[in-house]
């Protein structure tokens, strides 16, 4: 929906305020987390906004800043996984299920990678980053079938709802239609009498004039 766009923005925002409060990692790692908030940013804004491009944009921009996030983390070993993590709810919003785990899987992997390389038990928390993974991909494809049965059934209603005023608008002109009709044949019928009536005045008033 419309409102993706805005939702990622505030989560790269959040991600930047928890790494500025930090501190900027030292050396060249300072300028590229600020330049990997940028572009996941501009990615976000730019990819979902919905004017151009449709799913070939989107689907490359929420990898985009999925793997930004990635990196994120990997720098400034910080909250970069959460921006991964909305990138996945994204794609599983926007997206049939397999275009979804097809593109949702590099960032997956980048994250769970990350994850394990200072971890003390990288198994359990790579299994970990995958459960979680897993549990906000099904619940975001099952919201995204809720919202989509919700607009089929909105487009049904509407639909039926045009019928509906159709039918009453037909209704109306045969109505219309049947009283025109009606009067018509009962001025013809007047019509009809009146002229008898004038014809038998006219022949009786000839009579008369005749018999005088």
């Amino acid at each position: 929906g419309a409102w993706l766009a805005p939702l990622l923005l505030i989560a790269i925002a959040g991600v930047a305020g928890g790494i500025l409060a930090g501190g900027l990692p030292a050396g060249l790692a300072g300028p590229v987390t600020v330049g990997l908030l940028a572009i996941a940013a501009a990615l976000a804004a730019a990819g979902l906004s919905g004017r151009v491009g449709g799913r070939r944009v989107a689907v490359p921009a929420l990898v985009g800043v999925g793997m930004c996030g990635a990196a994120l983390d990997l720098l400034a070993d910080g909250t970069g996984y959460v921006i991964g993590y909305m990138a996945v709810v994204g794609l599983a919003l926007r997206m049939p299920p397999r275009v979804a785990m097809v593109a949702a899987s590099p960032i997956v992997a980048a994250i769970a990678g990350v994850e394990a390389i200072d971890a003390a038990n990288p198994a359990a928390t790579t299994l970990a980053v995958l459960s979680a993974f897993g549990f906000l991909f099904t619940i975001s494809e099952f919201a995204a079938a809720s919202l989509g049965a919700r607009h089929q059934a909105e487009a049904l209603l509407a639909q039926e709802t045009a019928a509906g005023e159709a039918r009453e608008r037909a209704a109306t002109l045969a109505e219309r239609s049947r009283l025109a009709r009606d009067l018509h044949d009962v001025l013809a019928h007047s019509l009809s009498v009146l002229a008898v009536q004038l014809e038998a005045a006219r022949l009786t008033a000839i009579t008369e004039a005749a018999g005088a």
